[in-house]
C-alpha cells in the first residue's frame, strides 16, 4: 500500500488507469517536488476550516446516541449532542498525534477537546482523497511539545497538499479505499 500510495499521491493516475510517468505525461516543479502539470498545490487551510473540539462531560455519553464522539484515539463514545454532520476528517491535537479519522457523509459527530476536525469549504475537493493524503503525512514532525505530543492549528493549516482535478482525486481515493478494505479483511481473517 505504501508504494502504491506514494505513486498515486505524487504521479497520479490517468484516465486509462495507468500511473503517470514523465515519459508519458507532462510534469512541473512544485514545492512538493515534481507533480503532473494539471495538479496544483494547496494548503490544508485553503480548502478546509480546522475547528477545535469541545469539552463533553461523560454523563452526556449515551449508549444508543445517534452522534459519534471522536477523540485523539478515534471513536470513544456516542451521544445525542453533535457539533457537525460529516463528511469531515478528525485530526489529533494532543496525545496520539499521528491518528487521522474519516467521518462519512451525513454522520452526526462530536469532537472532544483533544482533537480538531476539518470541515471542507471548497467543492473541488474530494474529502477521501485528502484523508488518504494526510495518512502519509508524519504529524510527529509538527509536534510542538516536549511532554505530551501536541499540534498547533496554524501548522496544520499550512500542510501542503498536491491537488489533482476532482475526477482524479476520486479515482485515487477509490483505489486506496479498496486496498484499505482488503487489508482490513486480511487482518480480520
Amino acid at each position: 500500500k505504501q508504494g502504491l500510495m506514494q505513486d498515486l499521491l505524487t504521479k497520479g493516475i490517468d484516465e486509462k488507469g495507468n500511473i503517470r510517468s514523465e515519459k508519458t505525461h507532462k510534469f512541473k516543479d512544485s514545492p512538493l517536488g515534481r507533480i503532473p502539470e494539471e495538479w496544483e498545490v494547496v494548503r490544508l487551510g485553503e480548502v478546509g476550516e480546522i475547528i477545535y473540539g469541545e469539552r463533553l462531560n461523560e454523563y452526556e455519553y449515551v449508549e444508543d446516541g445517534n452522534s459519534i464522539v471522536y477523540g485523539t484515539t478515534g471513536i470513544i463514545a456516542r451521544t445525542e449532542k453533535y457539533m457537525d454532520v460529516g463528511e469531515a476528517i478528525i485530526l489529533p491535537r494532543k496525545g496520539s498525534i499521528n491518528n487521522k479519522f474519516y467521518v462519512k457523509e451525513g454522520q452526526k459527530f462530536f469532537v472532544i477537546d483533544t482533537a480538531f476536525y476539518v470541515k471542507f469549504v471548497k467543492t473541488e475537493v474530494y474529502v477521501r482523497y485528502i484523508y488518504h493524503f494526510l495518512h502519509q503525512v508524519n504529524f510527529e514532525l509538527l509536534n510542538e511539545a516536549t511532554g505530551i505530543p501536541s499540534l498547533n492549528r496554524e501548522n496544520l493549516k499550512n500542510i501542503l497538499i498536491p491537488l489533482p482535478p476532482l475526477s482524479e482525486q476520486k479515482r485515487i481515493a477509490e483505489i486506496l479505499s479498496q486496498i484499505d478494505q482488503a487489508i482490513e479483511k486480511e487482518e480480520k481473517y
